[in-house]
């Protein structure tokens, strides 16, 4: 197999092993794999979590297999990386490389009542009606019960969320919570920080544990190649 660090041999897979595991085998199967490594370096428990939030969200957004494939070659490289180099791999981050070879042809889930890539509209909760008041809370008139119906539920937050800066900010003032160094928004998805730089000019850290995804659709892309960006310029 041809990588980024040279072309690596694999053994042939064994009949027993070559079936794909849907996203709950490979969550039962990789947290026993997660003990038994953390009983003897129990620092890597944290990396371990994280790489394993990371699959989890992918079978979310892709569904499929794409995110069994993911976990083979990450961890087919792993391995490679060691024998021939004898260098380890910090499991918490995206490889942003492989992602994007795996899932750049893929269309993400989203619902199609709010938009968010997280859920299905089936089970948005856009759709569920807001729940009764109980029946021991007394109405002082028939205007507030019917006020009470007319609130409509509310609409979940989508999984990337954008944090605004502050406009009195100036250059020499403290940066707030909202925005980087550089007055970028901050942006979260799935509780994990989206890169900025790679949305901006492209990151150059080689093991960035941030998210390398687009802070505008949450693809696997950058937001200035985004098709679904309206600031994109066009070909």
């Amino acid at each position: 197999m041809q990588t980024s660090f040279g072309l690596v041999q694999l053994r042939n897979p064994s009949p027993l092993r070559s079936k794909d595991l849907t996203p709950a085998e490979f969550a039962l199967a990789f947290s026993l794999y997660r003990n038994v490594i953390c009983s003897v370096y129990p620092t890597r428990r944290t990396e371990l979590d994280e790489y394993l939030f990371i699959e989890l969200d992918m079978a979310l957004r892709f569904r499929g297999s794409g995110f069994y494939t993911y976990h083979v070659h990450f961890a087919s490289q792993a391995a490679g990386r060691i024998k021939q180099f004898n260098q380890g791999t910090y499991w918490g981050a995206l490889d942003s490389e492989l992602y994007c070879r795996i899932f750049a042809a893929c269309a993400s889930l989203s619902c199609q009542l709010c938009g968010a890539p997280s859920h299905l509209a089936s089970s948005c909760s856009v759709s569920t009606p807001p729940p009764e008041p109980p029946r021991s809370l007394p109405f002082s008139s028939i205007g507030n019960a019917s006020a009470f119906n007319r609130l409509s539920p509310a609409t979940p937050p989508p999984p990337i969320i954008p944090r605004p800066a502050n406009k009195r900010s100036s250059a020499n003032a403290p940066v707030s919570k909202g925005v980087d160094r550089r007055g970028r928004p901050i942006l979260y998805q799935g509780g994990r920080m989206v890169c900025n730089n790679f949305n901006d000019l492209g990151c150059s850290l080689s093991s960035c544990r941030l998210m390398h995804i687009c802070s505008f659709c949450g693809g696997a892309h950058a937001r200035s190649t985004c098709p679904h960006n309206p600031t994109t310029p066009a070909d």
